[in-house]
Protein backbone atom coordinates (compact mmCIF):
# COMPACT_ATOMS: atom_id res chain seq x y z
CA UNK A 1 0.00 0.00 0.00
CA UNK A 2 1.34 3.41 -0.60
CA UNK A 3 2.61 5.44 2.08
CA UNK A 4 2.10 9.14 3.02
CA UNK A 5 3.57 11.18 -0.18
CA UNK A 6 4.34 15.34 -0.26
CA UNK A 7 1.55 16.12 -3.26
CA UNK A 8 2.82 18.58 -5.92
CA UNK A 9 1.06 21.37 -8.30
CA UNK A 10 1.79 19.00 -10.99
CA UNK A 11 0.97 15.36 -11.54
CA UNK A 12 3.32 12.80 -9.97
CA UNK A 13 2.91 9.19 -9.75
CA UNK A 14 1.58 7.97 -6.25
CA UNK A 15 4.70 6.08 -4.49
CA UNK A 16 3.72 2.90 -4.33
CA UNK A 17 0.81 2.49 -6.51
CA UNK A 18 2.61 1.10 -9.53
CA UNK A 19 0.88 -2.55 -10.26
CA UNK A 20 1.73 -5.73 -11.55
CA UNK A 21 -1.76 -7.35 -11.93
CA UNK A 22 -1.18 -10.12 -14.73
CA UNK A 23 -1.68 -12.90 -12.49
CA UNK A 24 -4.29 -11.64 -10.59
CA UNK A 25 -8.19 -11.43 -11.04
CA UNK A 26 -9.20 -8.15 -9.65
CA UNK A 27 -7.71 -4.52 -8.74
CA UNK A 28 -8.47 -2.48 -6.49
CA UNK A 29 -7.23 1.28 -4.92
CA UNK A 30 -8.05 2.63 -1.74
CA UNK A 31 -6.85 6.67 -1.91
CA UNK A 32 -7.24 8.62 1.61
CA UNK A 33 -6.54 12.23 1.95
CA UNK A 34 -5.47 14.31 5.15
CA UNK A 35 -5.41 17.59 3.85
CA UNK A 36 -5.75 20.14 1.08
CA UNK A 37 -7.83 18.56 -1.71
CA UNK A 38 -6.30 16.50 -4.51
CA UNK A 39 -6.99 15.26 -7.66
CA UNK A 40 -5.92 11.52 -8.47
CA UNK A 41 -6.10 9.57 -12.22
CA UNK A 42 -5.87 5.82 -12.53
CA UNK A 43 -3.81 4.82 -15.58
CA UNK A 44 -3.12 1.23 -17.45
CA UNK A 45 -0.70 -0.20 -19.50
CA UNK A 46 0.71 -2.78 -21.29
CA UNK A 47 4.08 -2.09 -21.02
CA UNK A 48 5.88 -2.36 -18.10
CA UNK A 49 7.51 0.60 -18.43
CA UNK A 50 4.32 2.59 -19.06
CA UNK A 51 5.05 4.07 -22.65
CA UNK A 52 1.44 3.21 -23.29
CA UNK A 53 -0.67 3.73 -20.92
CA UNK A 54 -4.15 5.32 -20.91
CA UNK A 55 -6.20 7.12 -18.64
CA UNK A 56 -8.86 4.13 -17.21
CA UNK A 57 -10.55 6.22 -14.63
CA UNK A 58 -10.26 10.07 -13.72
CA UNK A 59 -9.84 12.83 -12.89
CA UNK A 60 -11.85 12.31 -9.38
CA UNK A 61 -11.10 14.92 -6.46
CA UNK A 62 -10.77 13.75 -3.07
CA UNK A 63 -11.42 16.89 -0.36
CA UNK A 64 -9.38 16.94 2.82
CA UNK A 65 -9.74 14.20 5.55
CA UNK A 66 -11.99 11.92 2.54
CA UNK A 67 -11.77 8.81 0.56
CA UNK A 68 -12.27 7.65 -2.96
CA UNK A 69 -11.69 4.13 -4.31
CA UNK A 70 -11.14 2.55 -8.12
CA UNK A 71 -11.51 -0.81 -8.66
CA UNK A 72 -11.82 -3.55 -11.57
CA UNK A 73 -12.78 -7.04 -12.41
CA UNK A 74 -11.03 -8.23 -14.42
CA UNK A 75 -8.39 -5.80 -15.22
CA UNK A 76 -7.94 -5.39 -18.71
CA UNK A 77 -4.58 -3.70 -18.93
CA UNK A 78 -1.18 -5.85 -17.27
CA UNK A 79 0.39 -2.44 -15.26
CA UNK A 80 -1.61 0.16 -13.52
CA UNK A 81 -0.37 3.14 -11.52
CA UNK A 82 -2.07 6.52 -9.73
CA UNK A 83 -0.74 9.79 -9.96
CA UNK A 84 -1.95 13.00 -8.37
CA UNK A 85 -2.36 16.31 -8.25
CA UNK A 86 -2.68 19.05 -5.38
CA UNK A 87 -5.48 21.38 -6.10
CA UNK A 88 -4.38 24.03 -3.95
CA UNK A 89 -1.02 24.59 -5.03
CA UNK A 90 2.09 24.37 -3.48
CA UNK A 91 3.25 21.09 -1.64
CA UNK A 92 1.12 19.28 0.62
CA UNK A 93 1.51 15.64 2.65
CA UNK A 94 -0.61 12.69 1.67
Amino acid sequence: APTAQASVAGETVLAGSEMDVRVWGSLAYTLTNITQSITYNVYGANASTYADEVLVSGPTDILASAASSYAVVPPPYAYYRVKILDKVGGVHVR
